[in-house]
């Protein structure tokens, strides 16, 4: 039926008109009446008859395709309302969206689009304000796009054009006849009717009289991130009450909850940070996330040369997602082990350690690397390793046939690190939790399992479980036959170790383990080998066949007899445009280390990237995980994304950002239910928090001390880089007021010199009366390059251009701006006729400072600057406080002159005015405070140069610390000017 009743209510007379177009596309209406419906049904479906109403291919036109055709379908605009027209298309709309299909636009486009427009300051702000007001008319036949753009769009675009009073504030002037007042508001709401109007498109292209359409600017709403502020919010609910139609109850819920967000919005607030300092703009706008899901993973410490230790060790991997690339560290007396297993670690980023049998030995091994350690019966209960489901529950795990293990409860050691075994607590569990069996085949059985990846238990626990990125990976490695006596525990750790660190994603390579008797009783076994192979010819040779312990003779004749040809060419990797694939004769060598093929830095886990948008310090993200499960568990999801660069990596930051989470590496990293999607709502905390909560971790108590007040205000108003420029930091010297403390040195130095009456009563002239800043001419301040550096402190706004009066009646001399300059000058003071200082070349300008830097000029605040500014030039994500009191809970209360982040690193500093100040003991309290304050880098700065001896010392106790030093000098601080 094409006219049909809305609802069941009797006394509700709306109908429903829809029509289909033969040629593709549907048109819909609620109508008010039923022979109202009949009569415009009968019209409509006239139209479509001659083909009045095109069908609309709106979702698969370009933004500024529809744009040109919706301009096209208007013969009638006036020339100046035309041009505006194609301005706003032309300047705004084609460069960010006009190359995007209507079906591609999503809310994070278009809100990302509309967040770069208000980020826009000015006469800019109010031009592109003005051109967003156009935007909703032109945007109104986008609504009717499955019903064409043509006649429809001018019978029903009436009733979603806004008024001209919702779209006129930024023709209001400010109090001060400044930046107009609500720009920025104003291109919000606008921008949130628009995101409406493409949103409709985007969920079906319904009328704005309909519904639906209100629904949809109800679900734009609830969609908007909390930051969204309130005057967006309403701006768009405002949009959808404008519309003609009513919606169902289920709809008006919606738009209930609409305004009740809000309200909450609206009487949302961000609490200040404590300080203020170089803090660069936050990032806003779309962000790639990357997230990855993985288990937690260990490395099983056992005592060297300890059978049983290693037994049981594999016997825990077996039974544990990824167990297979879980290493197996020997611990010697004293908790010392062998440096490539030192090696191993780095390259495994296990998350903790299990003892298995170490005893003291382990435990002493763990808290001399930093690792948590935990018995092996209390693996899955807490600790770093206790994020792991069984491998069992990884959707995939249970194939066709039964995993191969050892053989039985005593199987030789080399089946079961081959094949994989489990305890029999472990079997019981495991047949309550999978229905899957395990197969024990015998010493032959275990070695043809490891000939096909997935059929022993050991392959099966790195199923869906890969590296995301590696670093200096070989592009590809030969096979390897690793060669044991059948308990051999040197080589079978051995092996273990190498295959775990092997590469499960990329430049894959077959690794065995084979006993050094009985394989002449395999039948095909040697043709089962070399039908693995046949792989790219990118490497040579084929095999490498090795041992720790098996004598050189019984490697040759296990070679020989797998059909491999001895070789002493070089061993090669490389990679190959066309490779073709390696033939028989197939080469082998016994004297190749396998280690350089697997020891690469790696990231592990199955990753998946989608986005989020980030405004105002807040973001919500829905992230589908990349692995299925079967069962529940814990595991561990990593997080990385721009958005989070330059964050320090600290616990309380990472507990900002995501509540419960820690650092993993530079990933954000939690413990969670494994499930099909994790919903997260993430926080961004400015570089000024982030301070703060370092602060707070470390100290009782911390305030801006007097220079750092002083420091902050200046950090807030000027670009401080701006005083690395040649020159200027002299300038402002030179510039500075003299004030007590000069007097002091002046009245010393008279005392000890014995000066004459004169001059005293000239020193007292001086000083007598000086309540003026200093001001100076150019060729006062210095060389030809004075004039350059003043005219950069005018630009800062940090110094101001003059004049001299001179007073023939009061004999005083005063400045006076040039904004206050007249044609007739007079004496500030007695307000005779004063005509201003002159030369053979006319009147002389001279430069004064401003009050506030003429202060922290004379209260040693400049060369905190120049540091904080030589770091902020070099490294991006810079904030610094230039100041600040600190109290410790051993109630050490000190000062230090910078501390901060630097580039996501914790840095903490002492700043002197002369290097010869950086004694012995003054270095060894920075860096002690650097210390105390778990800082990553040490910062010493001095406005001159910095001696050798100074610095060689400053180098050596750093080291000693294990902090990384920073030393700003002359060169850093005050470069000299250029030549010419």
């Amino acid at each position: 039926m094409t006219v049909k009743k809305w609802n069941s209510d009797p006394k509700d007379d709306r109908y429903y008109v829809r029509l289909y177009n033969p040629q593709g596309g549907q048109y819909k209406k609620i109508i008010r009446g039923k022979r109202a419906a009949e009569l415009h049904h009968a019209e409509m479906k006239a139209k479509l008859a001659r083909g009045s109403v095109a069908p609309s291919t709106a979702r698969n036109k370009t933004v500024d395709e529809l744009m040109t055709a919706i301009l096209d379908a208007k013969p009638n605009l006036r020339v100046g309302t035309r041009s505006g027209y194609d301005n706003t298309i032309r300047l705004h709309i084609k460069p960010e969206l006009g190359d995007l299909r209507v079906r591609e636009l999503g809310y994070l486009t278009l809100t990302g689009f509309f967040e770069r427009v208000e980020k826009k300051a000015g006469r800019e702000a109010e031009r592109t304000a003005e051109s967003l007001a156009r935007g909703p008319r032109l945007l109104d036949g986008l609504d009717h796009g499955r019903g064409g753009v043509t006649q429809v769009t001018r019978e029903f675009r009436g009733s979603s054009r806004p008024r001209r009073s919702r779209a006129a504030p930024w023709r209001e002037r400010g109090p001060t006849g400044g930046r107009p007042a609500g720009t920025l508001r104003t291109a919000h709401s606008l921008g949130a009717s628009i995101v409406v109007r493409l949103l409709t498109i985007v969920n079906g292209a319904r009328a704005p009289g309909s519904a639906a359409a209100r629904s949809s600017a109800a679900w734009a709403i609830r969609s908007c991130s909390p930051s969204g502020l309130a005057t967006r919010a309403r701006s768009a609910l405002a949009a959808a009450d404008r519309t003609s139609g009513t919606g169902s109850r289920s709809e008006y819920g919606d738009v209930r909850r609409a305004r009740r967000f809000t309200r909450s919005v609206a009487m949302r607030t961000t609490r200040p940070c404590q300080g203020v300092g170089v803090e660069p703009e936050r990032f806003s706008g779309p962000a790639a996330v990357r997230a990855a899901v993985l288990p937690a993973r260990a490395a099983y410490l056992v005592t060297v040369g300890s059978r049983a230790g290693v037994r049981r060790a594999v016997q825990e991997a077996s039974t544990r997602w990824a167990g297979a690339t879980e290493p197996i560290i020997p611990v010697r007396k004293g908790g010392r082990i062998d440096s490539l297993w030192h090696q191993v670690l780095r390259a495994a980023k296990v998350d903790g350690l299990v003892n298995v049998d170490a005893g003291d030995s382990g435990d002493t091994f763990a808290a001399a690397s930093g690792y948590t350690v935990v018995p092996i019966d209390q693996i899955d209960e807490w600790g770093p390793t206790a994020a792991s489901p069984h491998p069992g529950h990884v959707d995939g795990f249970q194939q066709t046939q039964a995993p191969v293990i050892a053989s039985s409860a005593d199987a030789p050691l080399w089946e079961v690190v081959a094949a994989g075994d489990v305890t029999e607590e472990h079997r019981a569990s495991l047949s309550r939790e999978i229905d899957v069996g395990m197969y024990r085949p015998g010493p032959d059985g275990a070695a043809r399992a490891q000939l096909r990846r997935g059929d022993s238990l050991v392959e099966r626990t790195v199923v869906h479980f890969e590296e995301h990125s590696a670093f200096n990976l070989p592009p590809a490695g030969p096979a390897v036959v690793w060669v044991t006596t059948p308990n051999g525990v040197r080589d079978c750790v051995a092996f273990w170790n190498l295959r775990a660190l092997r590469s499960l994603r990329w430049s894959y390579a077959p690794m065995l383990l084979l006993p050094d008797r009985d394989v002449e009783h395999w039948i095909q076994f040697p043709e089962q080998f070399r039908s693995l192979l046949a792989r790219p010819a990118e490497f040579a040779p084929d095999v490498l066949v090795l041992s720790a312990t098996v004598p050189e003779e019984k490697r040759t004749a296990l070679a020989e007899l797998l059909g491999l040809t001895r070789t002493s060419d070089p061993v090669r990797s490389g990679r190959s445009a066309s490779p073709t694939l390696r033939t028989a004769p197939f080469t082998s060598r016994d004297n190749v280390r396998p280690w350089g093929f697997v020891l690469n830095d790696r990231e592990y886990g199955r990753d998946v990237t989608t986005e989020m948008y980030v405004h105002n310090g807040r973001a919500s993200v829905r992230i589908a995980s990349p692995v299925a499960f079967t069962r529940g568990g814990y595991v561990l999801l990593r997080i990385t994304s721009d958005a989070f660069s330059g964050l320090p990596r600290r616990s309380a930051v990472a507990n900002a950002i995501l509540g419960n989470a820690t650092w993993a590496g530079d990933a954000l990293q939690i413990s969670t239910h494994a499930r099909d999607e994790y919903p997260l709502s993430l926080s961004q905390p400015s570089l000024a928090q982030c301070v703060t909560f370092v602060l707070r971790q470390h100290t009782t108590e911390h305030a801006l001390s007097d220079k750092g007040q002083i420091g902050a205000a200046l950090l807030a108003e000027i670009d401080v880089t701006r005083l690395l420029e040649p020159g200027v930091t002299e300038a402002i010297t030179a510039l500075t007021t003299e004030r007590a403390p000069a007097l002091q040195r002046e009245l010393r130095r008279a005392r000890t010199a014995g000066l004459p009456e004169d001059e005293i009563t000239a020193l007292a002239a001086k000083w007598g009366g000086r309540h003026d800043r200093r001001h100076r001419s150019a060729a006062e301040v210095g060389d030809k390059h004075a004039a350059t550096a003043l005219e950069a402190l005018c630009r800062l706004q940090c110094a101001e251009r003059g004049v001299l009066t001179q007073c023939a009646r009061c004999g005083l001399h005063h400045f006076v701006p040039l904004a206050n300059t007249s044609d007739r000058p007079t004496c500030p003071g007695c307000r005779a006729e004063a005509p201003y200082a002159t030369t053979d070349v006319g009147v002389t300008i001279r430069y004064r400072l401003n009050s506030f830097i003429d202060r922290a000029s004379d209260q040693g605040v400049i060369p905190h600057l120049l540091a904080i500014a030589a770091l902020t030039r070099n490294h991006a994500h810079t904030y610094l406080l230039a100041g600040t009191n600190l109290a410790f809970h051993d109630g050490y209360r000190p000062e230090i002159d910078l501390f901060g982040t630097v580039d996501g690193r914790i840095a903490a500093g002492e700043v002197k005015t002369k290097a010869c100040d950086f004694s012995d003991e003054q270095i060894e309290r920075s860096i002690d405070l650097a210390t105390r304050l778990d800082a990553d880098l040490c910062v010493l700065a001095a406005v001159d140069e910095v001696p050798d001896s100074v610095h060689t010392r400053a180098v050596k106790v750093a080291g000693r610390a294990g902090v990384e030093l920073i030393v700003l000098d002359r060169t850093d601080l005050r470069p000299a000017p250029t030549s010419g």
